[in-house]
């Protein structure tokens, strides 16, 4: 209870007959009753629910955040669906209305709904776990005394640098960590969405 606020949303793992939602259904925190265990939730269809965390626990919850993208733009999908997955990465090739046309890395074009997909972010930073394995022609890389313990000192290198860097930077806090440089070799119209990530503990 300590980590939910209002405008959380909240997404249901199962059918939930006490509550009338279903599997998948999405809600927005209205009031949260920390005495009582209990949230105030509203639906997309306008319902109010009174929702037992404790009771009705198979959920995921989501800081709600405001986006917005243009063409050029460069998104990231953090949940599976909508024709999605997690990971995938994609350029924003135009928007009209509330629609965007995607170019996935994969080649592939598809259509961003913004009103039905939220689950995507910008792709300009990315962990070094979810970086391993990537092409780039650049890279920067923060490392902090905590990163290092993690990884290990040579381990980190190897993973943090995508394949086939020209153009590499490492950086660091003083006494933390040098910073390192490799040389290199040698308007649209803009539309908001709101993607959802999961709340910050």
């Amino acid at each position: 209870m300590l980590y939910y606020a209002v405008g959380d949303a909240v997404r249901f793992g199962r059918d939930y007959k006490s509550l009338e939602v279903a599997k998948g259904q999405l809600a927005r925190f209205e009031e949260v009753n920390a005495l009582s265990g209990t949230v105030a939730l509203r639906t997309e269809r306008g319902a109010r629910i009174e929702w037992t965390p404790a009771k009705q626990a198979k959920v995921e919850v989501y800081s709600v955040q405001s986006r917005e993208i243009a063409a050029g733009e460069r998104i990231r999908f953090t949940r599976n669906g909508e024709g999605f997955t997690n990971g995938q990465s994609a350029t924003v090739e135009r928007v009209q209305g509330r629609e965007a046309t995607l170019k996935l890395d994969s080649g592939e074009r598809m259509a961003l709904d913004l009103d039905r997909q939220r689950h995507w972010d910008y792709s300009y930073a990315t962990t070094i776990h979810a970086s391993q394995g990537k092409t780039a022609e650049a890279s920067a890389v923060h490392i902090t005394a905590g990163s290092r313990a993690a990884f290990g000192e040579k381990e980190l290198l190897c993973r943090g640098h995508p394949r086939a860097g020209d153009d590499d930077h490492l950086y660091g806090r003083p006494g933390e960590s040098g910073a390192h440089r490799r040389p290199a070799a040698g308007e649209g119209e803009r539309a908001r969405g709101n993607g959802a990530t999961p709340p910050a503990v």
